[in-house]
């Protein structure tokens, strides 16, 4: 199949995982318990807000014009005319999963599958596609065998399976997976695997061996969501086929009934995602133990500049650091490594507290003059940067110091820690001089340890008089949670000037000034064990009143129709540019 032909299916898949809404349709119990992940789109829901904003299929496809013609487009087009009309149930989930991660084989296997009105439109337009593809019968399922993958399906579901070699990941030629051999290339990796053998046995799996068996997945079926996802930690790590966790059960015994869930749905406005972490009986008691901690809002509160860009902090018990490394069943060899250095695991623990706060501010670009005379600028990203880290026993904390002072690490001048560069041999055993590394300030102050990259910064947080005033969003994500983070996008895009793109270059401009135009503030945060789970939540806000799905259509599209035009334009700066060396 020729090129255009290939751009139009990848728009057909973009569609079709980007448009479905039923609540656990019963065709899930035809993807295995083992896959590491699966994803659930809901076609349907994030179609009807693509045409609340007035955008269609048919104009989405815009993207495929170009100058010599409509060829590309009007071939997408038509395929996806017939490609609705394929059977296919758009009205419900579409799964895309990783059945099967293989370390032993060296190989991984994708999954995609999705519901069935027509069985019979289906084949007709398989055969009108791959028209030299057999179409085998396999008691009630039928499979169409092609190079790479193999579709296959029968009355109530169509799925296709694939197969990759890890070690050529990322190498399959797109031509030769879908069975072009005269388009494709012949040096591409080929994995010899029998994936129609895949097809028959997953449409015959028992409920019991299908995701649909896990309670946590019907629970995150049951959640509205555009978009959804499903990991399995003991699966997605391959410990089945791993044999580094064949060598250590303990971590296998760690991960067992480990499952995360995500939702992602586009909202007006915002982008909001929701999570959740489930763990086994071991390690949820582990985590239950050590729970509790929330961020020390004082660390953030008291930074001393207003134009705060970002800031994450983090509270946790640093007991269940040794814990968890007791569970590993790696004690020993983790102490035996650390007393080489005359410290233990249960000291590293004891001297930090466990609060933890990274503040980024003042976000910019500067011009600065280099080379002789300065003759040559060049523009570069400044900022200010702190981490604040509360001290736990003193005694503890001060023998790390001390041995990182030994090591030639560190200086330590009073409360202030000074880095130093590493001695360097020079010749006949002379070794230079450790120097103060520039820009690093660093110091103790009361229970604080205090590392920045401005001096100001260190001096006036280290004296607590000017506190700024934290962003709302920020303390929305911090603010009795375990774990935040935020990040005011605009200010990051506000910093970068127009200056930094060559003069000529008017796209790149242009995408810069829609980027600021339609993307905000990005948070997430995440709370405690409450002891069945970990929950997490997060938003990217962009511009208010519009459901966010359709802005970040245009976006891309926005995006695209710009480097068409700069590639047009480079195109006809060559040709001027070889008429004239023609000329001379």
């Amino acid at each position: 199949m020729n090129r255009n032909r290939f751009a139009g299916l990848l728009v057909l898949a973009a569609i079709v995982l980007a448009s479905c809404g039923k609540k656990g349709p019963e065709y899930t119990r035809y993807i295995p318990k083992s896959a590491g992940y699966v994803l659930a789109f809901d076609v349907k829901s994030m179609v009807q807000k693509l045409e609340k904003d007035s955008l269609s299929i048919e104009n989405m496809m815009q993207v495929l014009k170009d100058e010599n013609g409509n060829n590309g487009y009007t071939e997408a087009l038509d395929m996806w005319k017939q490609f609705k009309d394929a059977g296919i149930d758009f009205q419900s989930r579409v799964f895309v999963a990783v059945p099967e991660i293989n370390f032993n084989g060296g190989s991984l296997s994708f999954q995609l599958v999705a519901g069935l009105e027509d069985a019979a439109k289906l084949e007709a337009f398989i055969s009108k596609q791959f028209k030299d593809a057999k179409i085998e019968k396999m008691g009630d399922i039928s499979v169409v065998s092609l190079p790479m993958v193999s579709i296959g399906w029968k009355k109530d579901a169509v799925m296709m399976v694939g197969k990759q070699s890890t070690a050529d990941y990322g190498m399959m030629d797109k031509d030769e997976m879908f069975g072009d051999s005269t388009a494709a290339d012949n040096t591409a990796p080929v994995l010899s695997t029998d994936t129609k053998q895949d097809i028959k046995k997953y449409f015959e799996l028992k409920k019991d061996e299908s995701v649909a068996s896990i309670d946590v997945f019907n629970e995150l079926m049951e959640k509205p969501a555009d978009v959804a996802m499903f990991t399995s930690s003991e699966s997605a790590a391959g410990v089945a086929s791993n044999p580094f966790m064949n060598m250590m059960p303990q971590v296998k015994e760690l991960m067992a009934g480990a499952y995360s869930t995500s939702i992602i749905n586009f909202e007006d406005g915002k982008i909001v995602i929701e999570g959740d972490s489930y763990v086994g009986k071991k390690l949820g008691d582990l985590l239950k133990k050590y729970a509790g901690p929330v961020v020390d809002m004082s660390l953030v509160e008291r930074y001393p500049n207003a134009n705060i860009n970002g800031v994450t902090a983090f509270s946790f018990k640093p007991e269940l650091l040794p814990a968890f490394v007791k569970e590993l069943g790696i004690e020993a060899l983790a102490n035996m490594a650390l007393s080489q250095a005359g410290v233990t695991a249960d000291e590293i623990a004891k001297a930090f507290k466990g609060d933890f706060a990274i503040v980024f501010s003042d976000f910019a670009f500067e011009s600065k003059a280099y080379g002789k005379d300065a003759k040559y600028n060049s523009v570069e990203p400044t900022g200010k940067l702190l981490m604040a880290i509360r001290i736990g026993d003193k005694a503890a904390f001060d023998k790390l110091i001390g041995l990182a002072e030994k090591e030639g690490g560190i200086r330590r001048e009073g409360n202030r820690i000074v880095p130093v560069s590493p001695q360097i041999n020079v010749e006949d055993g002379e070794m230079t001089e450790p120097m103060p590394q520039l820009g690093v300030f660093a110091g103790i102050e009361g229970d604080l340890l205090i590392i920045s990259n401005d001096s100001t910064v260190y001096a006036n947080y280290a004296s607590g008089k000017a506190g700024a005033k934290l962003p709302e969003q920020a303390r929305t994500a911090l603010k009795d949670q375990s774990v935040g983070f935020y990040l005011n996008t605009a200010s990051i895009l506000k910093g970068i000037p127009e200056s930094m793109f060559d003069s000529t270059d008017v796209h790149e401009k242009n995408i810069l000034n829609r980027s600021k135009e339609i993307f905000g503030d990005v948070w997430f945060s995440s709370s405690n064990f409450d002891g069945k789970k970990l929950t997490s939540k997060g938003e990217m806000q962009m511009a208010p009143g519009k459901n966010t799905l359709p802005q970040l259509v245009r976006y891309l599209m926005f995006i695209a129709d710009e480097m068409k035009a700069k590639e047009k334009e480079e195109e006809e700066m060559y040709k001027r540019m070889e008429a004239e060396i023609e000329l001379q």
